[in-house]
């Protein structure tokens, strides 16, 4: 059994190294301008040397155990076959054994053990596929806490307001008593410093938070009442940090929108326009259907 698996133990711990490396190396692939910008390529290099040293100590460590828990595994099963044939060997001898018997018994035995062979090579690989599952499941068990349970389907105008809101992250507070009436068809701008809470904000109004204190209101709609997958679809948004994904830029433009009517694409136009896109977007080989 010279592909035998090592303890599942051993093999779980050269798992968890395998996925800090692998998200160390996806880490400074999605994030190497950052590296750059902050002149960090030698902290990260030194970083990701240590996760690829401690995956080639665990990667040894799980080569060792494979090869000693196969030699055990064959010792074992050689081992008992020749202590059958000196103990059968001698009871023919003695006359108490016929040679018949003798070769049922250890062609009985020879099957029995091969079959051992197969679960002991597998057991490890089945206890290590239980404890990867049992990852899986803890991620899929964690709850979504949603901060609004309502199911109020509203036809929103634009009304905003927030009232006495006070908002911290753990024991830092970043809103204390805000106040903010946003009336339809407005612009309002909010302006000041990193930190000051602008960001917080904008999650607040689009539902990704729950003030500690004080309450939120959509056309005089309070959230609590509010369907927010609904309420959302009234809403664009753009994050600090945009996201391209794999796909074509109508897909990337209208992500979340359905765009099977043709006036869509109207739409579609007409927002990239406005967003001084359009006409990069038109010169692209396949237009807004570019991958």
């Amino acid at each position: 059994l010279k592909h035998s698996t090592p303890p599942a133990k051993k093999k779980g711990a050269y798992r968890r190294s395998f996925e800090i490396f692998s998200k160390g190396i996806l880490f400074v692939v999605q994030g190497i301008d950052l590296c750059r910008f902050q002149s960090a390529e030698k902290i990260e290099l030194e970083r990701q040397r240590g996760y690829q040293e401690d995956l080639r100590v665990t990667s040894e460590r799980m080569a060792w155990l494979d090869t000693a828990y196969g030699q055990v595994q064959s010792t074992i099963s050689t081992a008992s076959s020749l202590l059958i044939l000196v103990v059968g060997g001698v009871s023919v001898a003695a006359g108490r054994m016929s040679l018949g018997e003798l070769l049922a018994f250890y062609v009985t035995v020879g099957l029995m053990i091969g079959h051992a062979r197969t679960v002991w090579s597998v057991m490890p690989q089945i206890i290590l596929g239980s404890e990867s599952l049992e990852a899986v499941h803890s991620l899929l068990r964690t709850q979504d806490l949603a901060p609004y349970t309502g199911r109020r389907r509203i036809d929103f105008q634009g009304g905003l307001t927030l009232r006495s809101v006070h908002f911290r992250y753990r024991q830092e507070p970043v809103l204390e008593g805000f106040d903010l009436a946003v009336p339809p068809h407005t612009t309002v701008a909010v302006v000041g410093p990193n930190g000051s809470g602008k960001s917080t904000i904008a999650y607040l109004l689009a539902g990704f938070y729950r003030p500690q204190q004080g309450s939120l209101y959509a056309d005089q709609t309070p959230y609590d009442e509010l369907d927010l997958a609904h309420f959302r679809r009234f809403i664009g948004f753009v994050p600090q940090e945009p996201m391209l994904f794999s796909g074509s830029v109508l897909e990337n433009i209208t992500y979340g929108s359905d765009t099977s009517d043709p006036a869509d694409r109207e739409r579609v136009t007409a927002a990239a326009e406005l967003a001084t896109a359009h006409e990069f977007i038109r010169e692209l080989p396949q237009g807004y259907d570019t991958p």
